[in-house]
């Protein structure tokens, strides 16, 4: 009734937010606030959010908090559905706000880092949790918590002129194909050679659903690119090497269950 929810959003300060200033506080610590509190706190996120000045401010905390966030679901320690990352689509739709997180606050960043940090966590667990060919996925990767990661990078991508960004950083190129070649070899499969369908385990389906989420990343990433000739060989080439380095470790390092010398096949290849 205001006019707020009409207007654009001032220009983000150049200077982050304080550590110390309450807002970042309560970003910060709001993993560790009981239900009771935490509850009631979001509402009045939700209430204040239409004030444009408070959603700029709340975002530039939300970027620079969001690990501590993504931890804490990734970790179990908040529900997808209570956690403070349910807000992220109150502003990360929202151009004038993005822009500024992603060139001064490192969003993309986190969003890729949260994505890998899962990856990483799961697969380094592979070998205790395979007491079968196949049974390999460690639980993060089964209860599907990457989604809200996922989903805010699809956002964040979404955003016209980020996906230019991406093309144009080596970094940030460097970082998502490494995060590509943790997802070779996700699921191994031994080739069977002899009767096997009396017993078949369905294992496959967690690495066949985190696939199946981050390809809806492969448009908005291939956007820049295809637009410019220019920053498609960078990204080919990063892509390529990430494939041909999974490819090599798998040959020397079979995972469990994988039959070297007949193959496997990858439902994330």
């Amino acid at each position: 009734g205001n006019g707020w929810e009409d207007r654009e959003p001032p220009s983000s300060p150049s200077a982050p937010p304080s550590p110390s200033c309450p807002l970042m506080v309560l970003t910060n610590s709001d993993p560790e606030l009981p239900s009771s509190l935490a509850a009631p706190l979001h509402q009045l996120y939700l209430r204040l959010l239409v004030d444009q000045r408070f959603k700029g401010r709340f975002s530039r905390a939300f970027a620079r908090c969001y690990s501590t966030l993504a931890k804490s679901v990734r970790c179990g320690g908040s529900r997808r559905e209570s956690t403070l990352l349910t807000l992220s689509v109150q502003f990360l739709n929202r151009q004038a706000l993005v822009l500024p997180l992603v060139q001064s606050d490192g969003l993309l960043s986190e969003l890729m880092g949260a994505v890998d940090a899962l990856l990483e966590e799961g697969l380094s667990a592979r070998p205790a949790l395979a007491p079968r060919p196949g049974a390999a996925v460690h639980h993060t990767i089964a209860q599907r918590r990457y989604i809200p990661f996922v989903t805010d990078l699809r956002y964040v991508l979404s955003i016209p002129d980020v996906p230019e960004l991406v093309a144009r950083s080596p970094k940030l190129l460097e970082d998502w194909a490494g995060t590509l070649e943790k997802l070779q070899g996700l699921d191994p499969q031994r080739r069977e050679r002899e009767a096997h369908v009396d017993w078949e385990h369905g294992d496959w389906a967690h690495a066949f659903n985190l696939h199946i989420s981050l390809s809806s990343l492969f448009d908005p990433l291939a956007r820049a690119p295809l637009a410019d000739p220019d920053l498609a060989a960078p990204a080919v080439l990063l892509c390529a090497r990430a494939a041909a380095q999974a490819s090599r470790r798998a040959e020397l390092h079979p995972a469990p269950g994988q039959d070297p010398a007949g193959g496997a096949e990858s439902l994330c290849s």
